[in-house]
């Protein structure tokens, strides 16, 4: 049987920032991609007496995320704007309601978005290879 759900938690382990437990909001639609090979979708990938050429490519893992965004005491925003800012990549874990545990080492690309009303940010951290870890 197929399950789905919840992240219940994503933690970040950084060499000179430190750690934080990040805390995911229910009922969102959060995007995990495990990063590995792909095969490139490309009509033209034919020789001339038909046989297919396959073109395979690795590609970096990523997770989408929609997290709790206290702005008065924790700060989280903020702490993932200085997380982007920095050099130094982080181990990140996160894990599921189902059960599943996966880690990371990676960094928070693109923008980091709050929305005000809703008290949520959403980030996108690219990964070089998603690990299931339980």
């Amino acid at each position: 049987m197929a399950q789905g759900g919840d992240v219940l938690e994503l933690r970040v382990n950084h060499p000179t920032l430190g750690s934080r437990v990040f805390f995911p909001k229910s009922g969102e639609d959060n995007n995990l991609d495990l990063g590995g090979f792909r095969n490139e979708d490309d009509a033209n990938m034919v020789t001339a007496s038909g046989e297919a050429i396959v073109k395979k490519n690795f590609v970096k893992g990523s997770l989408e995320i929609v997290l709790a965004n206290d702005q008065k005491a924790r700060l989280d925003s903020q702490f993932c704007g200085d997380l982007a800012a920095s050099t130094e990549q982080g181990d990140w874990s996160f894990s599921v309601v189902d059960g599943s545990v996966y880690g990371a080492k990676g960094d928070i690309v693109g923008d980091i978005v709050s929305n005000l009303n809703a008290a949520t940010f959403s980030i996108k951290i690219s990964f070089g290879k998603v690990n299931k870890l339980a």
